[in-house]
């Protein structure tokens, strides 16, 4: 994959040249020598989106390097009590 670096001024002239150049691979902007931004095609910015967990039970669903460690938590009983509430 190859990373393009350039500076905003050149994006803003020739911004169709550095879309085209998206598709090899990232196109890091830079504002006065400091990186500011990313053009990356939408396929690579979904791909890179999609790789993260949607939700805390995809995140729990997830199997891992410690999928092989046994968890049995103990059962826990709650007694209920009578509350006063007068």
């Amino acid at each position: 994959m190859d990373v393009t670096e350039v500076s905003s001024r050149e994006f803003n002239r020739d911004a169709s040249r550095l879309k085209k150049q998206a598709d090899k691979g990232p196109v890091v902007i830079t504002d006065r020598g400091v990186r500011s931004h990313v053009l990356l095609t939408y396929r690579d910015y979904e791909a890179l989106k999609g790789s993260r967990a949607k939700s805390l039970l995809q995140a729990v669903a997830q199997r891992g390097p410690a999928d092989d460690i046994a968890f049995d938590p103990p059962r826990v009983s709650i007694d209920s009590r009578g509350v006063d509430l007068g």
